[in-house]
């Protein structure tokens, strides 16, 4: 999901206009212009990528993602031993978003595939989608913005959606993504940025759901 507000684009440009062209550039900038590039790093990850973890994601990787990048993805545990769906390997450490919950007046058996094809339309890439238990689950995918990589490390994302039918004709659908990095960001001044422009995905993205469930509703 992208940022689309003129407002955020000028941010942007000025933003990339303070921090330089380069790591070496950048790491000699006084603390006012690290910031502005603090703002840079979100901004940009928000325009250019899928939801994010929070929005979290610089870029999905397709199927031509290097061996290197798949062999050092956070492996995840099987979903029986996964209650949310967010285990993953040793020395990795999971830094979860909030969960938003919504209700949809249709059946669950329509909202789970459009909430898979809204998230595949993201660029995520999914990794099941179980019809029975109602919940969607993403790949590990790794951020490799290079700004994001310098400022929160090793970082790889996913996200999980269940679908719950509350009758006939009205389904419960909860987003959370999470961020999975080599060490803690839970205080890193990017943070709650990332949480706000998170909350604005996960919005964006459960219209996306509900205009397509409207849409097809129309053509029957």
């Amino acid at each position: 999901m992208q940022c689309r507000s003129s407002d955020g684009k000028r941010n942007i440009r000025a933003a990339k206009a303070s921090c330089g062209e380069g790591v070496e550039s950048l790491i000699s900038q006084p603390p006012r212009v690290l910031a502005r590039c603090a703002e840079f790093v979100v901004l940009v990850t928000i325009s250019t990528a899928s939801l994010g973890s929070a929005s979290f994601a610089a870029g999905s990787p397709g199927a031509d993602e290097p061996a290197a990048h798949r062999a050092h993805s956070p492996p995840a545990s099987p979903a029986p031993s996964s209650p949310d769906g967010f285990s993953a390997g040793r020395g990795w450490k999971i830094n979860l978003g909030r969960a938003y919950s919504d209700t949809f007046s249709f059946r669950s058996e329509d909202v789970l595939p459009a909430a898979a094809e809204a998230l595949a339309h993201d660029r995520w890439r999914i990794r099941s989608a179980d019809p029975v238990t109602g919940r969607i689950v993403t790949e590990w995918q790794p951020v490799r913005h290079l700004f994001v990589r310098l400022f929160l490390g090793e970082v790889r994302e996913r996200c999980v959606v269940d679908v719950t039918p509350l009758g006939e004709r009205r389904s419960l659908v909860k987003f959370r993504a999470a961020l999975c990095t080599r060490k803690n960001i839970a205080r890193n001044p990017l943070m709650p940025r990332v949480r706000k422009e998170y909350e604005k995905a996960v919005r964006d993205w459960q219209r996306e759901v509900r205009a397509t469930l409207v849409e097809r509703a129309r053509k029957r």
